[in-house]
């Protein structure tokens, strides 16, 4: 997903390249959690990446 240009306004790797930020939290969870996992849950998947 980081990978892909068309998520950008989304989600974004850092200048440095050793981390991410998500651009747009409410658009993240609403366009790009369902695709990419079952469900459309923020918090769920900041525990999951924090793992």
């Amino acid at each position: 997903m980081l990978e892909d240009p068309s998520n950008d306004q989304l989600i974004a790797w850092l200048p440095e390249g050793d981390g991410f930020v998500i651009v747009s939290p409410t658009d993240f969870s609403r366009r790009l959690l369902p695709v990419v996992y079952k469900h459309s849950n923020l918090a769920s998947f900041v525990r999951q990446v924090n793992m």
